[in-house]
């Protein structure tokens, strides 16, 4: 026996809000999506985003060390980069530190970033967002995103101070120490909720630049992406706890005044701070506001909105305000899907022969399908993208028993 898809009718539901970014449910419905883009719709983005983060929290613990190690190294390569070209321009920084600031920004972390995002590694200040997406949708558990991120910082964190030995090794700052010795020591100074605050905006662009190199499906694209915001940051003083997890040992390794910089100064007064702000800003700025625009969160929240009003107002106060997109043929607005859109299946196993797993209730979905659910009194809607298994005659197709979208 054999299994055959069929997908929830309302994942139709995605082609009307593709439109938002250009993607016409007509071009969908035709099949032209499949032709190729210069980038993809924010919708998009996000299904990927999240189905990214599905993926990671499947890794095994050996996988995730190691592409952490090689994503320290390729940011270190980056962080290196800006330090032995725009940290060397003395006079520029005196005489124009506008372009100094650019200078410094260009060359160096961009081109880091883009070898991370192409050569397939993991960062911790990306991978944060990865994980709570998935999470917020429902599609992992809270103990596979906490060990994901463990793992992620002390990988990136090992390949950090394997380039530091390895730059020491090779002597390569020998007579241009000045600027690195500096750094060290002006990320160490800064009082602990300055640093916060700059680790936010750090990684608010951080995630920007990772997001639109998602959006562009060409290498240029995917670098241009990724060169504005990353700049900005670099230019603008912000602070990344990889990059830093480079950059101040490297400086304490080299001597002068920066070796008076202890590493318990270094965890206290920017690696905690600075990693708290990154962490935050990912969950807020791009989590946040994505899952509850354009995600299952929209829907939920447009819905216990929408149910309180009617419940606790009068009725020409409560239609007029009264949201969304969906209207009935009589009788106001009808509830949104409230279901995660994305290709992602959400089964462990075929329903042929009674193995049929079960859907994550995880997240801010599940709670925020319960609070709807609570107001409207009824259950809970089915879970987000559900697919359901129809037996067929046995083909050569689906033999294996499994249901995925």
């Amino acid at each position: 026996m054999s299994t055959s898809i069929v997908v929830d009718p309302a994942r139709g539901h995605a082609e009307e809000r593709a439109q938002i970014g250009g993607l016409t449910a007509a071009t969908a419905s035709k099949g032209d999506a499949a032709l190729f883009r210069l980038f993809i719709t924010p919708l998009e983005v996000w299904n990927k985003v999240v189905a990214t983060g599905v993926a990671k929290a499947k890794y095994s613990w050996p996988k995730k060390v190691l592409l952490s190690f090689l994503a320290g190294a390729y940011l270190s390569f980056g962080m290196a980069f800006a330090f032995l070209v725009g940290g060397q321009l003395k006079n520029i920084k005196v005489d124009d530190p506008g372009l100094y600031n650019v200078i410094l920004g260009f060359f160096g972390l961009p081109f880091g970033l883009t070898m991370i995002i192409l050569m397939g590694s993991d960062l911790y200040t990306s991978d944060v967002t990865f994980m709570l997406a998935a999470w917020c949708e429902g599609k992992t558990k809270m103990t596979a995103v906490v060990w994901n991120l463990v793992y992620c910082w002390f990988g990136n964190l090992c390949g950090s101070l394997f380039m530091v030995q390895m730059y020491i090794w090779g002597d390569v700052f020998s007579g241009r120490e000045a600027f690195e010795e500096s750094v060290a020591l002006k990320k160490t100074s800064p009082d602990f909720g300055v640093n916060f605050v700059r680790g936010m905006l750090c990684n608010w662009l951080v995630n920007i630049a990772t997001w639109q190199a998602m959006t562009a499906q060409d290498v240029t694209g995917k670098f241009v992406g990724v060169l504005i915001p990353v700049t900005i940051f670099v230019a603008s003083g912000f602070e990344h706890c990889i990059a830093n997890q480079f950059g101040i040992p490297m400086g304490m390794r080299l001597g002068g005044t920066a070796q008076y910089v202890t590493t318990s100064e270094a965890i206290v007064k920017n690696y905690i701070p600075v990693t708290l702000g990154n962490s935050v800003a990912a969950m807020i700025f791009i989590v946040g506001f994505y899952f509850f625009s354009i995600g299952s969160g929209h829907d939920m929240v447009v819905n216990s909105w929408n149910s309180g009003v009617t419940r606790y107002l009068p009725p020409m106060l409560a239609g007029w305000l009264q949201t969304g997109d969906v209207v009935a043929a009589e009788g106001g607005l009808q509830p949104l899907p409230g279901k995660f859109i994305g290709d992602i299946s959400v089964h462990y196993g075929g329903v042929a022969g009674g193995g049929g797993g079960t859907p994550s209730h995880r997240g801010i979905s599940a709670a925020l399908r319960a609070l709807t659910s609570s107001m409207r009194g009824t259950h809970a809607p089915p879970p987000a993208a559900v697919v359901s298994a129809q037996p067929q005659a046995a083909t050569g197709e689906g033999a294996n028993g499994k249901s995925m979208v």
